[in-house]
């Protein structure tokens, strides 16, 4: 009898275990003891996948059987693939094959062909994908799939997880440069989560819609800004920083740095610190309930527009969701370099400039004038 683990690493050791015996074999074995192993394997698997289904927890798998309410086949199927992939240089298997070692006989494959269509749990969570998504979506049986890359990562990621346990902590950062990657990366991760709950306007390159489940893109995100947090703590001076710097003299919040961010980086890599609003607000909500809470994020009263940040232009009638969100020209060398905010050129002396200017009688005076002592 299998024993049920929360800790993910120890279900996936159990699992890939119980895999290796249904799905191969010595051939040395008594071939009726290995039908005999190879069937108690599947059911001990059968009996994992149902505790996951009821109770949850580890991992991608736990996540799949309870919340998108896999069925203990397609938790089979996921395995299978699984241990396919880890184990030989071709990691395809055609539908026929997968289908056949789910057991049964010719009915019980054509009964259950409808799990390798697209629509299905298993294609439509971007889990399994086919090797060519435009071969003929009848020929089920002799389609190829594979587990697709971010759901291997994702299994993959447990066994480094732990590893990483044995690593020293988080490093404080030590360079500029070093803030900007983590926010760049972290920049990613929501363009990623971004993509998959709105669809949003490519204006940088992401992955397909659909490609990995919000709730993985979004534990991701979750544990790289944990790290972040756990970097600029350890950071003893961070005045120093110019990016840590700058964002803590303005107290923002963290969807608002999120914000200033993505602007630099559209300016940096793009040379455009624009975007729309709305893009904006989807890069930055986890969800579309927390769209709607962030619909005053760029009011007039908000740190953003207020501490002039960013400026809202091509506004219609005043509404600021069909504006576009622009830097404002200090915010880059202040994020950059840590050049300090300038303060403007007062109206009264633009005003005192333009009589001066209007009174010229030269170029000769302008010089002698500018040499003039302050």
């Amino acid at each position: 009898m299998p024993t049920y683990h929360m800790n993910p690493r120890y279900h996936l050791k159990d699992l890939l275990k119980l895999a290796d015996m249904a799905w191969a074999g010595s051939r040395l074995e008594d071939p009726a003891k290995l039908v005999e192993n190879r069937k108690q394997a599947v059911l001990d698997i059968r009996r994992h996948l149902r505790d996951l289904k009821q109770k949850g927890g580890a991992g991608l798998l736990g996540e799949l059987m309870k919340r998108r309410a896999f069925t203990q086949k397609e938790g089979l199927i996921l395995l299978m693939l699984l241990r396919r992939r880890i184990s030989f240089a071709d990691p395809y298997l055609s539908g026929q094959k997968i289908l056949k070692r789910l057991g049964g006989g010719s009915y019980d494959i054509l009964r259950d062909l409808h799990i390798l269509r697209s629509t299905g749990r298993l294609r439509s969570t971007r889990v399994v994908v086919s090797r060519d998504e435009d071969s003929n979506p009848e020929d089920l049986l002799g389609t190829e799939f594979t587990l697709s890359a971010w759901a291997f990562q994702a299994f993959a990621r447990i066994i480094d997880e732990k590893n990483a346990g044995n690593d020293t902590e988080p490093l404080p950062y030590k360079k500029s440069e070093d803030v900007l990657l983590d926010h760049l990366k972290l920049h990613g991760f929501l363009h990623k989560r971004a993509n998959s709950l709105f669809e949003i306007e490519d204006w940088e390159e992401v992955i397909p819609p659909g490609e990995a489940p919000v709730r993985y893109i979004q534990s991701q995100i979750d544990a790289h800004l944990d790290r972040m947090r756990s970097r600029r703590d350890r950071t003893e001076d961070r005045s120093l920083l110019a990016p840590i710097r700058f964002l803590e003299s303005q107290g923002l919040t963290e969807i608002e740095e999120q914000v200033t961010m993505a602007l630099l980086f559209r300016e940096l890599f793009q040379g455009d610190g624009s975007a729309p609003v709305v893009e904006l607000l989807k890069l930055v909500s986890r969800s579309k309930q927390e769209y709607l809470r962030n619909l005053g994020l760029f009011d007039a009263d908000r740190s953003l527009v207020k501490l002039k940040i960013l400026t809202l232009m091509n506004q219609e009638d005043g509404r600021v969701f069909s504006a576009h969100a622009v830097l404002e020209a200090w915010v880059v060398p202040a994020i950059i370099r840590g050049t300090k905010r300038g303060k403007g050129v007062p109206p009264d002396t633009w005003k005192r400039f333009r009589r001066y200017l209007e009174n010229l009688k030269d170029s000769e005076t302008f010089f002698r004038d500018l040499d003039k002592p302050k």
